[in-house]
């Protein structure tokens, strides 16, 4: 697939790189590359969750390549627009949570990606300088020509967006979160991290993403309708959800008092993804006071890992607190691992993907041992994870 776009895969998220440097401008190429991975991540089970993003530092997105464009004639530059609005409604339609995490400048076109998502997050600089979101195409002498005039509107309103875009404004990401453009902004230490944090947040089994699914389908639905048939479409969908395994399992968790486990009807087979995350963390360094030996009894250590087992059996695995406690809850979450016994100075980590070198190097910095990772099953691991650290 075209190397405009990247796809790279963590865990039940999808991370799509809009990659044509040094601004991301985009093309018709890079359209149709983007539309064909949201063409993919719908058909998959596996993903619940895509999070969109520039390549770099500096840019999300400035919008359509001028150089490109100039070179269109006027019914080719027709018939881009048409293609690209086209996938930015597929983008919206698409039943999983789509996320924008905007680490850079976001202004004409990007903007407009950018729109076409659920939820967008922004980029807090440590110098203090502000990166630009707006809709300047008036100074081209064009209007906002994928979505722009339309999407704005409806969030903004109609003075707050037709003043916007007739004076060609842009405004910090500050502002924007504060009128409601950006849902939230995160500093600059850590972002990207933090980003993928909140994205796992809403991945099975701590969300329900086919609620998710509905909820985007009743919201973006019933809009434009009138209210009759915006509540008539809530009520097919409330149907629809409580027929299905995800809401037995929730009014069964509330009235257990436990933390739901949700999984619907998907079967989970995916793999973590060896790709690097877009902002790699320092490599560990082992601290000066290692945690006292704390192993299994010798009887109930798990069996060693096996390409042809299967991995570690975690389904009779009873793990001390002493263990537990050696890996803060944010990490175990974040990287969705488990520690399950110590020998020596090795650490011992249940992992989908024992060689996501990023985990392990996580797990190196906080505890200062040495970690092995094996594998585990997707299912039993997650479910370990919920009883053992959101109890």
């Amino acid at each position: 697939m075209s190397s405009l776009v990247l796809r790279s895969d963590h865990g039940r998220i999808a991370v799509l790189t809009l990659n044509n440097p040094p601004v991301n401008g985009y093309t018709h190429d890079m359209h149709k590359a983007l539309d064909a991975h949201i063409i993919d991540i719908r058909m998959s089970p596996d993903i619940d969750v895509i999070v969109l993003r520039g390549n770099g530092e500096r840019f999300f997105c400035a919008g359509a390549d001028i150089s490109y464009l100039r070179s269109l004639t006027p019914y080719q530059k027709n018939a881009f627009c048409l293609h690209a609005n086209e996938t930015l409604l597929r983008l919206e339609n698409t039943p999983k949570l789509v996320i924008a995490a905007i680490n850079g400048h976001c202004v004409g076109g990007g903007l407009e990606v950018a729109m076409a998502c659920d939820l967008r997050i922004g980029k807090l600089r440590n110098d203090g300088r502000s990166d630009k979101v707006g809709l300047p195409e008036i100074n081209l002498g064009v209007l906002p020509g994928t979505g722009g005039t339309q999407r704005l509107t409806r969030l903004l309103g109609r003075a707050k967006a037709l003043s916007w875009m007739v004076e060609g404004k842009t405004v910090s990401v500050s502002r924007a979160v504060e009128i409601g453009l950006f849902h939230n902004a995160l500093p600059e230490t850590d972002w990207w991290s933090e980003v993928m944090k909140f994205a796992t947040s809403f991945t099975r089994p701590h969300r329900s993403a086919s609620a998710v699914g509905l909820i985007k389908r009743a919201v973006y639905g019933g809009a434009d309708v009138p209210l009759e048939s915006g509540l008539s479409l809530e009520r097919e969908l409330q149907a629809r959800l409580f027929a299905a395994p995800d809401a037995k399992e929730g009014l069964s968790a509330y009235l257990e008092k436990r933390q739901p486990q949700f999984w619907g009807e998907a079967e989970s087979s995916s793999v973590v993804s060896e790709a690097p995350s877009p902002e790699k963390p320092a490599e560990p360094t082992k601290k000066s006071q290692p945690q006292p030996d704390a192993q299994l009894p010798a009887s109930s250590a798990p069996a060693a890992s096996s390409e042809t087992s299967g991995g570690m059996d975690l389904s009779r695995l009873r793990i001390p607190d002493e263990i537990l406690n050696m890996v803060p809850r944010d990490l175990v979450e974040q990287y969705r691992l488990l520690p399950v016994y110590r020998k020596g100075d090795v650490l011992v980590v249940a992992m989908v993907d024992p060689s996501n070198a990023d985990a392990r190097a996580a797990v190196a910095e906080e505890t200062g041992l040495s970690v092995e990772g094996v594998r585990a099953e997707e299912r039993m691991l997650l479910a370990r994870i919920v009883q053992y650290y959101r109890a």
